[in-house]
């Protein structure tokens, strides 16, 4: 198929990509095992790393995100996959706040910035 719409974000704090538990693909490659990681917040646990299978558009190249899987409740609210600066940084993204839009040149998509209600009302 031709996989499922999901919200996501760009995380520009965080090394590594995240995905909510309540995506993940049970089917899905594992590539890694949770580790102990100390920030702001204190010590924590992030969680196992999955491949994820990703389109940014309808029927474009599919990339492989090493994602970690973090708990629903620590995600932002809408959001089921965050895009860490690794990532950011392997498809040359750019945040265009003044044109509203996000730039992947590696991959050579240009998508519109919207707001997460406006995503999440198009893609329910």
């Amino acid at each position: 198929g031709k996989g499922t719409p999901t919200t996501t974000g760009v995380d520009t704090y965080a090394e590594y990509s995240a995905i909510a538990e309540s995506s993940v693909n049970k089917q899905w490659q594992k590539s890694g095992q949770s580790k102990g990681i100390t920030g702001v917040g204190g010590e924590s646990k992030i969680g196992d790393v999955v491949l994820v299978p990703v389109r940014f558009r309808y029927e474009g190249e599919k990339v492989m995100v090493k994602a970690r899987i973090r708990p629903d409740e620590q995600m932002p609210s809408g959001v089921k996959l965050l895009i860490g600066t690794q990532l950011q940084k392997k498809l040359r993204m750019k945040v265009d706040l003044d044109d509203e839009r996000i730039e992947l040149r590696t991959l050579e998509v240009v998508a519109s910035l919207e707001p997460i209600e406006v995503l999440n009302n198009r893609i329910n």
